[in-house]
């Protein structure tokens, strides 16, 4: 059962926006592999390395990753 603190519900419901609730059922597991092509930002010149703990924004969840990084195949 998932429980909130109702003040935490009280500033939900004034705002009178909607809300989801996520969560993984009990059968589900919390490890996945997920290919994702990634593009660096202009003004990123920083290396990323491999491994190293990301935060992952996939629609509404958010959760942190330790992703592996390779170069994608040149055509032809």
């Amino acid at each position: 059962m998932l429980e909130c603190d109702p003040a935490h519900m009280e500033t939900l419901q004034a705002r009178r926006g909607g809300f989801i609730l996520s969560t993984l059922f009990p059968h589900e597991c919390k490890l996945s592999v997920m290919h994702y092509k990634v593009q660096r930002h202009f003004e990123n010149t920083e290396a990323v390395p491999s491994k190293h703990e990301v935060l992952m924004h996939c629609g509404f969840r958010v959760f942190t990753v330790q992703p592996i990084y390779s170069q994608e195949p040149s055509p032809g």
